[in-house]
């Protein structure tokens, strides 16, 4: 109830007193994120997205919320594509084809090896938004609390190639704590890095960083400068 509709009943005694709501400062409109947070979710979420940017919030969209609230009106629509996922089952899909084909055997290696000793799933997305399966990957991987999904995307010039989006399993969190993966999409990722290392590095060595850290006993607070898998 707004605070001018308290005003005391007209026919009360003594005299009512002005409305306390008259001269009140209108409340500031919730800010996107903060709209956002304040709405319920419209599907179960699967994903959180530890990248606060317009193209990590792209992709929380596309990922965890099919249909995003007005709030999210300005940026990038989240889509369902399911006619670009190959088949049978793959856990990268390059559509950027920014990865050798050695490169990405290794890192198919990598995932499986990661995955069969710790149960955590690791998936790689290479797009060029909107081209890109979107939601269509969660039903695809089967998408779950243990699944780490690294999404290579430019996404018309956001400034970070790589958006990591983390399962919320108690094992991902305890080792890999949320500033992890800023960091470490913030070291990979960044425009000088890519110049330097190639899409094709930053996807291997942020991935190769990932495994490090999770098959560590100790985890990581803070990516490694130079991970060992």
């Amino acid at each position: 109830m707004a605070a001018g509709s308290r005003a005391a009943d007209a026919s009360a005694t003594p005299p009512p007193s002005p409305a306390r709501g008259d001269n009140a400062t209108p409340s500031p409109a919730l800010s996107p994120t903060a709209a956002v947070a304040a709405s319920p979710p419209t599907r179960r979420a699967l994903l959180r997205s530890v990248v606060a940017t317009t193209a990590g919030a792209a992709l929380a969209a596309g990922l965890a919320v099919p249909h995003p609230p007005p709030a999210l009106a300005g940026r990038p629509e989240g889509v369902n594509n399911p006619q670009l996922l190959p088949y049978p089952t793959t856990t990268i899909i390059d559509l950027e084809k920014w990865l050798p084909e050695g490169e990405e055997a290794r890192l198919r290696r990598m995932i499986a090896s990661l995955e069969a000793k710790t149960g955590i799933k690791v998936r790689i997305l290479t797009q060029r938004y909107p081209s890109t399966p979107g939601s269509a990957i969660v039903d695809y991987w089967g998408v779950d609390d243990n699944t780490i999904v690294l999404v290579a995307d430019y996404f018309g010039g956001s400034g970070n190639l790589l958006k990591w989006n983390v399962g919320a399993a108690e094992v991902i969190q305890r080792k890999t704590p949320p500033r992890y993966w800023s960091l470490l999409a913030s070291r990979y990722g960044n425009k000088f890095y890519v110049e330097k290392n190639g899409e094709d590095g930053a996807i291997y060595n942020s991935v190769a960083c990932v495994a490090s850290c999770l098959l560590s006993e100790a985890g990581c607070k803070v990516p490694p400068p130079d991970p060992k898998i």
